[in-house]
């Protein structure tokens, strides 16, 4: 049995060209699999349940072990779970492996966008479904976040006050 949640395409794209085709089969004790067991609500949908408004969705396999939901019934998911699914997805697989694709890309040396092209090809995206300048950007606020902050304080406390006959520009 699989369950199916709406998802952005450029996130199934990368979902499927990782782990393969369609009801994904993944490991034990894979984050996604742990959530959904938290997250998935039994029997069929109540109320008025409108699942998000992506065009796409991304089939998991269940394969939940000893003292796991049972899924011999019907399971789905509220509209919060799968904002959730989709945002650790993003979070925690996709963009991660994009920023060590660009971390080790960027040692060889290279234009940032030859790299960022290359990822996009190798994963299967297109710029159709992601947009160059939002990799682009990300990877930017990613490498900005990660570097080493500066003490400017301890910096300009280096150097001393110019005196008054230094301001003066003739003597």
């Amino acid at each position: 049995m699989h369950i199916a949640f709406p998802i952005p395409e450029y996130l199934k794209l990368f979902m499927v060209n990782e782990y393969g085709p369609e009801p994904l089969n993944l490991a034990k004790g894979h984050k996604l699999l742990w959530l959904l067991g938290l997250r998935m609500q039994p029997g069929k949908p109540k109320g008025n349940h409108h699942p998000l408004d992506y065009k796409h969705t991304l089939a998991i396999q269940l394969r939940f072990y000893k003292n796991g939901p049972n899924i011999r019934y019907p399971h789905w998911l509220t509209q919060d779970a799968q904002k959730e699914l989709v945002s650790v997805i993003t979070e925690t697989i996709f963009y991660p492996t994009f920023y060590m694709w660009m971390d080790e890309r960027r040692k060889t040396g290279g234009l940032i966008q030859d790299h960022i092209d290359e990822f996009v090809k190798v994963y299967g995206l297109n710029y159709d479904v992601i947009e160059f300048e939002t990799l682009k950007k990300r990877y930017y606020r990613y490498r900005l976040a990660s570097k080493p902050q500066v003490d400017i304080s301890k910096k300009i406390s280096q150097y001393k006050p110019l005196q008054h006959s230094q301001l003066s520009l003739f003597p």
